[in-house]
């Protein structure tokens, strides 16, 4: 392996000439250029940041997350519960869907992820891992404000 010129990380090649980790680009090296933003990740957050992750669920069953600043408050009708702040150096660290084995909501309560990306309340998640199966049963009071997540079909 090789190290990067520039950052000194890990090259994936000894014959690579451009390095994932800060950008630089030396395929053409009496003009090496560094490319995109260093800071950048698939996240969107600055890592010097602190964020909330919103549990959303839409009225119609759609559960998704999305991130917010700390410091700014819930505008956002879809957005049920939220977590404690973390970095977002740490939430880039964790990686998506791992975040959940680190933070607890607001009022203590645990939350996964299932196989399809789908938020669940550990309550939510047990639930389904038993013998009675909320979604077969009708009974819908265990549900986060008593709307079934929508499953993919099996």
């Amino acid at each position: 392996m090789s190290i990067c010129q520039y950052c000194h990380s890990l090259l994936p090649s000894e014959k690579a000439q451009q390095c994932f980790a800060c950008g630089w680009d030396w395929h053409d090296s009496s003009n090496p250029k560094q490319l995109g933003d260093p800071n950048w990740n698939r996240f969107g957050l600055d890592s010097q940041r602190d964020y909330v992750v919103e549990l959303c669920l839409r009225p119609d069953g759609l559960r998704f997350t999305q991130y917010r600043q700390a410091e700014t408050p819930r505008t956002d009708p879809d957005a049920v519960l939220e977590t404690v702040p973390a970095s977002g150096a740490q939430l880039i660290e964790w990686g998506f869907y791992k975040y959940a084995d680190h933070l607890a909501l607001t009022d203590g309560r645990r939350f996964t992820f299932d196989a399809h990306g789908i938020w669940l309340l550990e309550t939510e998640a047990e639930c389904i891992g038993g013998e009675t199966r909320p979604y077969d049963d009708g009974n819908q009071s265990v549900w986060v404000n008593g709307i079934a997540p929508i499953f993919p079909p099996q």
